[in-house]
C-alpha cells in the first residue's frame, strides 16, 4: 500500500468514527428535548405544514430547544461552499442543508431545518475549515421519525437520466429525488442519502465492498 493510500485510510476511519460519534451525541440531544418538551410525535408537533399562512408554526421553539441542548458557542462558515457526493456539482439541498451553521464546543457543526414536513438535521462530522466539505463524506444529513428517533438518511431510489428529465420543471426535486448516493449521480442533491451506507460501511453501489474504502474522490 503507498503512504497516499496509508493517509487516506487513516483520515476515512476517523470520520467513520467522528460520524458514529455525532450520531450518538444528537441522538442523544433529540432524546432529552424530547423529554424537556414532553412530545413524543416531533413531526406532528414541530413538522406540521399551516398551509393558511405558509409557515411550521412551532420550528423555531423546536430549533432553539435543540440548540441550547447542545450548547452552540458560534457560527462555522463555507467561503468554498461544498460539494456533492461524487464532485459533480456544488450542491443543492432544500430539505435539509448542505451547510450547518452552528458550531459546537468540539467544533463540529450542526443545522435544524425544518421542511418538506422533516425535521432535518445536518451535521459536519470536522468543522467548516477542515476538508473535503462535502456530502458523505464530512457532511451528513438525518431526519427524525415519527417516534422522534433521529434517523440516518439513505437513497430509496436510484432516478435514471430519463426520470430526471421528467421532473426538469421541478429542480429542486430533480436534484434530490431518490434521497441520491451514488457514484453515478450527478444531482446536485447527490449525497443526501449517504449517511446510513457510511455509518454502516456498507457502498451504496456495490453492497458487497465498504463505503469508506471506496469513497469516490
Amino acid at each position: 500500500m503507498t503512504l497516499p493510500s496509508m493517509i487516506n485510510n487513516i483520515r476515512n476511519k476517523h470520520l467513520h468514527t467522528a460520524l458514529k460519534k455525532a450520531y450518538s451525541r444528537h441522538s442523544e440531544a433529540l432524546a432529552l428535548v424530547k423529554d424537556e418538551m414532553g412530545i413524543d410525535n416531533l413531526q406532528a408537533e414541530f413538522a406540521t405544514y399551516d398551509n393558511a399562512n405558509k409557515v411550521y408554526p412551532r420550528a423555531q421553539e423546536f430549533m432553539e430547544a435543540y440548540y441550547k441542548r447542545l450548547k452552540i458557542v458560534g457560527e462555522c462558515k463555507y467561503p468554498n461552499g461544498v460539494r456533492n457526493y461524487n464532485n459533480t456539482n456544488d450542491v443543492f439541498l432544500d430539505r435539509g442543508t448542505s451547510q450547518p451553521e452552528k458550531m459546537l464546543a468540539d467544533g463540529t457543526c450542526v443545522n435544524v431545518q425544518i421542511n418538506a414536513s422533516n425535521v432535518n438535521i445536518t451535521v459536519d462530522i470536522n468543522g467548516s475549515g477542515a476538508k473535503p466539505n462535502r456530502l458523505g463524506h464530512d457532511i451528513f444529513n438525518f431526519e427524525t421519525n415519527k417516534q422522534g428517533i433521529l434517523v440516518p438518511k439513505k437513497m430509496y431510489k436510484q432516478y435514471t437520466e430519463e426520470e430526471l428529465k421528467e421532473l426538469e420543471d421541478r429542480p429542486a426535486t430533480m436534484e434530490q429525488a431518490g434521497n441520491p448516493c451514488s457514484i453515478k449521480s450527478k444531482q446536485k442533491g447527490n449525497g443526501i442519502g449517504c449517511t446510513w451506507y457510511a455509518l454502516y460501511d456498507v457502498n451504496p453501489d456495490n453492497e458487497k465492498a465498504g463505503y469508506w474504502k471506496n469513497l469516490p474522490k
